[in-house]
């Protein structure tokens, strides 16, 4: 099954949407509650969402439009397709934050449900592959990290990449505090090596000036 969340300021289309919906293998998961942008990422690794259908028009359940919702998620998990449903396809495109193709008529819910399926399927199966990369370059980075071998930029894209793959449960948890003092202790012993190595240098030099 695929699962999708759905945000909306009511519910009474939730049942048909889900019905409709799980004829195409997809599960609709609604979010009943009212919360702020941080506590529904929470909600979507929790619920380890690979998609979301999301209102445009949100009030008064919410004080933010279903638009900057989207590019928020879309800024916090990498390729996680959010898709819009309106019937105000123009004030969405004039915000410019999702593109055409990731919005959905409303309409569409009702007599178009195989094409919005296949839509949603479509991204859910690009968005698996791209976490399916993301673990790949992630695991390869480790060693290299463990090496004290990334920039400081390449660590916080590092890290990033933990946060939401371990969100997902895709990759174990890692200890990076263990793992830094580990680097650290590496890094004291290559430093008392070259210390040693400049007392020896310093030592050759005075015998030399005897």
């Amino acid at each position: 099954m695929y699962r999708v969340g759905f945000i909306d300021d009511q519910d009474k289309h939730v049942g048909n949407y889900k019905k409709r919906l799980a004829n195409h293998d997809i599960d609709l998961i609604y979010l009943k509650d009212s919360l702020k942008y941080s506590e529904i990422l929470d909600w979507v690794l929790e619920e380890k969402l690979e998609c979301l259908l999301i209102d445009y028009k949100l009030a008064p359940k919410y004080d933010f439009v279903g638009s900057k919702l989207a590019n928020y998620i879309n800024k916090q998990i990498f390729d996680l397709p959010c898709l819009l449903l309106t019937s105000y396809a123009t004030d969405a495109l004039r915000e410019s934050l999702v593109s055409k193709s990731n919005i959905i008529n409303k309409m569409d819910m009702r007599e178009g449900i195989g094409q919005v399926s296949e839509i949603i399927t479509q991204n859910i199966d690009v968005f698996r592959n791209r976490m399916e990369l993301a673990e790949e370059e992630y695991r390869s980075n480790i060693p290299r990290y463990k090496r004290g071998e990334m920039s400081p930029n390449e660590v916080a894209s590092l890290k990033e990449q933990y946060r939401i793959l371990s969100g997902y449960h895709v990759i174990e948890e890692f200890d990076w505090e263990n793992i830094n003092q580990e680097i650290d202790l590496e890094l004291t012993k290559i430093i008392d090596k070259l210390d040693k190595i400049i007392e020896k240098f310093e030592g050759f030099e005075d015998e030399k000036n005897i």
